[in-house]
């Protein structure tokens, strides 16, 4: 057991310091605030390379005119500019000086030497001049110095420190011995025996050196090496016979090792990630980044899961004349770690989904959106999955009967009209079931017409769209649909008026009706088509009228601020026709709120079509400061029906009655700068009920503190209309919603950091989410502990609680991200955080 633990340890550590990813800008401050930065300014002189202008300031000035000799003055150095910016004057500050010239002058006693934007201090600097054999005596001499004692050099770029120091000051050559260096502005720091840097500073060459990420006096981790070297330029730093510590303690070691130091797209490991949670086990994740291409890259993440063996994820990014896409692959082969599932699991499996546990795993995922010829546009998704475990099995999103969507549409626009040709499937696992009840639309196509005559405005709509389900059982359709609309607007500053007429016209051509009509239909099985037998062939006219208009008006109300009233009428008249014998295809009941109150459609979709005889009347009104800033707003609007509204009346069911009204509203107040108010409610007469409501209270400082409160409530009748699936109306919402949650973010203390959500259903008196995450950052580390629970419904219509506990840990240092930003893990869509700008 012993040996697999060190195992598992090496690959973490080997991971770990291949590591691809960038620091977090929040992180950045906090780990560079205690690491130097060079504020000094680089002069702006062109010297010519052959002199090198030297300024000696020291109380032993007898051997200044000597070593100033053949350079310029100290005033021409300085205010002249037109020398080499390669070569900037040198000044040398010093108690004393001496020496022989031209071989070397000596200076000591608080010794600093300044050439640009370069430092130089020590007790002792000794300064040579040396001309090269044979050379012309015009070419440029070589001007060196060996610094001794309590040495430090510095630029905008590193800090050297060591007991000596020799400089080339022609070529920028630096060695130190027994030296420490640390970078400038930017996390990185260590020592060695040696360190060179070349090429005017683009090489920083360590001999047995050492690296971390770690501010001064905490080393928690470190890699040091044989020999180690830094390329700026590239970005790269090369480490020969590494070894990785933590602590002093050494646990990894590679003959060779190839890191990333900057942010250039660069072929390696990124950072690993190591947790635990209660349900999978341990995971190692150890993703390598692929640069293939600047037009192409891959991301290849290997994960070892203990109750589940071997992952792999993909994901191939790419970028041509004919757009852009994505590819996922994932795969996990069946082996004997898939049992503890297998038995977890089969409970609560039908039949169709327990025989899936013994079969290798997979995903595969495309997307893509291109444009060609300006006028033509197109994008792709495509998913296909092994089984329907999978999305289950890893969390990837709640898991319905069929899953796997693809989708493929075809845009094309010119300047009075457009057209859209798409094709909509699905990927389904047990076509026996009878309970499936999805429609492919294969084709389908849409086309717009618009354009102005005279005062009038001239829009015709047209679809043309084969709808099969993917359950034979079920009918289908080929539907036609043309629908004229012309509107006649009028609007100035203040009002805005349109009177519109539109003529919806409707085909259906339907098959499979018999079977539907004998055995379906009498089973109650497909409870949304309200009403009784299909017809084969169903023709549908229908005229529609509207009158809308809207009014804005402001006004100065205290200084500073602005008041706005906004009314809105509407008046809506559909006739009745009845739809009985034209099934469900693409229509679902719509929700509404106060900005849909004014929406002239009940269902989505063309296969519902409601009577109406409606007068909508609304108000909003806003309140803006002289920022433009608004600070509330309050909008009550109410639809009042002069006549019952039905689709049918054979079974009218809820639309049987007298008129109604229905009452929308909605409320923002910011309050001040942290805290914010939102609520919204709806009121149905029909129902003699609320239908929907909610309220959130924010409090936010900064993305790093916020605070939220919520409250949501749904009328169970309105469920039971809109959801209509016995799956979810059994157990879960049979009694409706009534949930209070809270939603918080905030730092504890120091570096530690707290992200967690409560959803309490009041109906059921059960918690139905929970999440909780502590997570400590560092320059050095961080460590997240984190603990979810869900309710979650079963397909035998019980409700499980899933528990799940993780640990991460990742070692940071070479970049200038944090892949484990506690932002990430607010935005993680465990945590429903809702905006209370409506």
């Amino acid at each position: 057991m012993k040996k697999y633990i060190i195992t598992l340890l090496s690959t973490i550590v080997s991971l770990t310091i291949y590591n691809k990813c960038l620091y977090a800008n929040n992180l950045i401050s906090k780990c560079i605030q205690n690491t130097p930065s060079n504020k000094s300014s680089v002069t702006n002189s062109n010297h010519n390379k052959n002199n090198l202008p030297i300024t000696i300031k020291s109380d032993s000035n007898n051997l200044m005119s000597k070593c100033i000799q053949n350079t310029p003055s100290n005033k021409s150095s300085v205010t002249n500019s037109n020398h080499n910016k390669n070569n900037p004057p040198i000044t040398i500050k010093s108690n004393f000086a001496n020496g022989t010239y031209p071989k070397y002058i000596e200076f000591n006693g608080n010794v600093n030497l300044q050439q640009g934007n370069s430092n130089l201090h020590a007790d002792k600097i000794r300064f040579h001049k040396k001309q090269l054999k044979n050379q012309d005596q015009d070419k440029v001499p070589i001007h060196t110095i060996d610094a001794l004692g309590h040495v430090h050099y510095d630029d905008n770029q590193i800090i050297l420190k060591g007991k000596k120091v020799w400089t080339d000051l022609n070529t920028k050559d630096i060695n130190v011995w027994n030296g420490e260096y640390q970078l400038v502005g930017r996390q990185g720091r260590g020592a060695a025996e040696k360190i060179k840097l070349r090429n005017y500073g683009r090489y920083t060459i360590m001999e047995n050196g050492s690296f971390t990420s770690c501010l001064p006096n905490f080393n928690s981790w470190s890699i040091v090496g044989s020999t180690i070297i830094q390329d700026r330029e590239e970005e790269l730093a090369k480490i020969w016979n590494a070894r990785f510590k933590i602590g002093n303690i050494p646990i990894f070691y590679s003959p060779y090792l190839q890191l990333p130091t900057g942010d250039h797209r660069r072929s390696g490991f990124l950072s690993p990630s190591f947790n635990y949670d209660v349900n999978n086990g341990f995971k190692l994740q150890f993703p390598y980044y692929w640069n293939i291409a600047s037009q192409a890259d891959v991301t290849i993440i290997p994960q070892y899961i203990t109750n589940r063996g071997l992952y792999l994820q993909n994901e191939f990014r790419y970028l041509t004349h004919f757009g852009q896409g994505i590819l996922n692959l994932n795969y996990l082969p069946f082996n004997t770690f898939n049992n503890h599932f297998k038995k977890h699991n089969e409970e609560s499996q039908n039949s169709v989904k327990r025989k899936f546990n013994n079969y290798d795993k997979w995903l595969f995922y495309w997307h893509h959106d291109g444009l060609f010829n300006q006028h033509w546009r197109f994008n792709l998704n495509y998913t296909r999955i092994s089984n329907p475990n999978y999305l289950k099995d890893f969390d990837y999103i709640n898991f319905n009967d069929v899953d796997g969507k693809q989708q493929l549409n075809l845009y094309n626009t010119f300047s009075h009209w457009d057209s859209t040709f798409s094709i909509k499937d699905f990927q389904i696992f047990d076509r026996n079931n009878k309970l499936y009840n999805l429609y492919r639309a294969i084709p389908q196509l849409d086309v717009n017409y618009q354009n102005n005559i005279g005062p009038f405005n001239i829009h015709i709509y047209s679809q043309a769209v084969k709808f099969k389900n993917v359950n034979r059982y079920m009918p289908q359709t080929t539907r036609l649909h043309f629908e004229p609309t012309i509107n006649f607007p009028f609007f100035n500053n203040w009002i805005r008026l349109n009177s519109q007429f539109k003529l919806l016209a409707t085909s259906y051509k339907q098959d499979g009706v018999n079977y539907y009509n004998n055995n379906i239909k009498s089973n109650n099985i497909n409870s949304l088509n309200h009403g009784g037998l299909l017809k084969t062939s169903v023709s549908r006219i229908l005229p529609e009228f509207k009158i809308d208009s809207y009014m804005f008006l402001d006004r100065q109300i205290t200084k500073g601020y602005t008041q706005t009233i906004e009314p809105h009428v509407q008046y809506l008249y559909i006739p009745y026709c009845d739809q009985n014998n034209i099934y469900l295809y693409d229509s679902k009941i719509l929700q509404t709120n106060y900005n849909s109150l004014f929406r002239d459609r009940t269902y989505s979709g063309l296969d519902r079509i409601t009577s109406a005889n409606e007068l909508r009347t609304g108000v909003t009104t806003r309140i803006y400061d002289n920022n433009f800033l608004e600070r509330f707003r309050l909008s009550v609007g109410q639809a009042y029906s002069f006549d019952p509204y039905f689709i049918n009346k054979k079974n009218m069911n809820r639309n049987e009655g007298n008129s109604k009204i229905t009452w929308a509203s909605n409320t923002y107040w910011q309050i001040n700068d942290y805290w914010k108010m939102s609520a919204e409610l709806r009121y149905n007469t029909q129902f003699n009920n609320i239908l929907q409501g909610n309220t959130i209270i924010d409090y936010h400082v900064d993305n790093n503190r916020t605070l939220q409160l919520s409250y949501r409530y749904t009328n169970p009748k309105y469920v039971s209309e809109v959801i209509n699936h016995p799956k979810f109306l059994n157990n879960l919402y049979n009694s409706g919603v009534s949930q209070l949650g809270i939603t918080a973010k905030w730092p504890i203390i120091n570096d530690w950091s707290m992200v967690g959500s409560y959803y309490y259903d009041l109906h059921n008196n059960r918690s139905i989410e929970q999440l909780l995450s502590i997570q400590y950052n560092s320059c050095c580390y961080a460590i997240r502990l984190g603990y979810k629970h869900k309710s979650n419904i079963l397909d035998n219509n019980n409700i499980r609680d899933d528990n799940q506990i993780s640990f991460n840990i990742e070692l940071r240092g070479f970049n200038t991200h944090d892949s484990s930003n506690e932002n990430d893990i607010f935005r993680h869509p465990i945590i429903p955080y809702q905006s209370t700008a409506f």
